[in-house]
């Protein structure tokens, strides 16, 4: 909610950037979005920010190829849900805040359902430090929580309400994997010059969903580190390996699933769907032990078609990896950068449980 009154604008949440930006009165091509463009002229508290007498401009590329421009804005901003007052006393909690009015778009930000895009980084200018610089709250901790159809955006701290333990079932009831309702913490590194959330990842492992047995990938810690490392972005969809190991991940995905791994959509039976291996990240907790995360197979197993199936899961980086949104999912993810830490744990991330108190 960005103005005086206030706008609404919708945007993903990108831990991966830290520009914030969405489509202002005026931007050529910008398609059509969820919320009207962003019109400065109808805000009070808007000022253009000055680079030497005129406007300044940014822009940002991003890996798929899209991109956007726009001149630098400062308003008064806020967070809550679908209606302004959803979340009680939102307004209170406003920061004067520096964001992008695009003037134009290209690829996804001109077709996607999102108005704009909000950068979660570890950046200065990210909402998160900037709600902690302006003394709105008392930490730059923030967290998320995805689920199909919504979830929890959390400002400030966490909300231990959220967390629930889950268990992993084969067919006979038999739990192979399961999550304590604690937070797990593992260690984020600080690459230089590296305005991202990484960790540490020490081994990949594929698991079998009837015998719950596990078969290791790699456990060459400067293979998966390698480069920028693995960084937990909630602005990609999908999650991405390093390509050195692909061939040891294909050889172990087919002997647990009886199917070649494969990038490119691929015709499955049902028989085939319940062979799908759940993979097991092993990463660095904070204390130095090794902790274990789960992507469960219906979370990179995606239908593109009448038995039509799409890895999404893709062992394609030149160096490093990236935790995206479907590793992500069912977790509440806390960042940590105060303390140096990212926490894991398991949650519906339903609001309206949230919601009760």
């Amino acid at each position: 909610y960005v103005g005086t009154p206030p706008q609404r604008q919708s945007v993903i949440v990108d831990t991966g950037s830290h520009w914030t930006a969405f489509p202002c009165t005026g931007c050529k091509d910008c398609g059509k979005h969820t919320d009207n463009y962003w019109d400065m002229g109808k805000s009070s508290t808007a000022k253009t920010v000055d680079c030497g007498g005129t406007a300044c401009s940014i822009s940002q590329s991003y890996a798929e190829g899209s991109s956007w421009r726009a001149v630098q804005i400062t308003d008064q901003l806020y967070v809550s849900g679908l209606t302004e007052d959803m979340v009680k006393n939102a307004a209170d909690y406003s920061v004067d805040f520096k964001f992008g009015c695009q003037t134009s778009e290209t690829g996804l930000f001109r077709t996607q359902l999102a108005d704009g895009i909000m950068g979660f980084s570890m950046h200065q200018d990210a909402l998160p430090a900037q709600l902690h610089s302006q003394k709105v709250v008392n930490t730059r901790m923030f967290a998320m929580c995805f689920r199909q159809g919504g979830g929890v955006l959390t400002l400030g701290g966490v909300h231990q309400g959220l967390h629930t333990p889950i268990e992993y079932k084969n067919s006979a009831n038999k739990v192979i994997f399961s999550l304590p309702e604690t937070v797990a913490y593992a260690k984020l590194t600080h690459p230089p010059g590296s305005f991202w959330h990484t960790i540490n990842l020490i081994e990949v492992k594929l698991q079998h969903r009837e015998s719950g047995e596990y078969s290791s990938v790699s456990t060459d810690k400067k293979v998966l580190n390698s480069g920028k490392g693995i960084i937990v972005d909630s602005g990609t969809t999908d999650t991405f390996l390093p390509s050195a190991l692909k061939n040891q991940f294909a050889k172990i995905f087919k002997s647990i699933s009886g199917h070649a791994y494969s990038d490119k959509d691929m015709k499955l039976t049902s028989a085939q769907v319940a062979l799908m291996p759940n993979i097991i990240f092993t990463i660095e907790g904070l204390d130095g032990k090794p902790m274990d995360i789960i992507l469960p197979w219906n979370n990179y197993v995606d239908v593109v078609g009448k038995d039509n199936y799409a890895l999404r899961i893709y062992i394609t980086e030149r160096s490093g990896g990236i935790f995206g949104a479907n590793l992500m999912h069912l977790y509440n993810v806390i960042f940590d950068r105060d303390a140096n830490r990212i926490g894991f744990a398991p949650s519906t991330c339903e609001y309206k449980d949230y919601n009760k108190e």
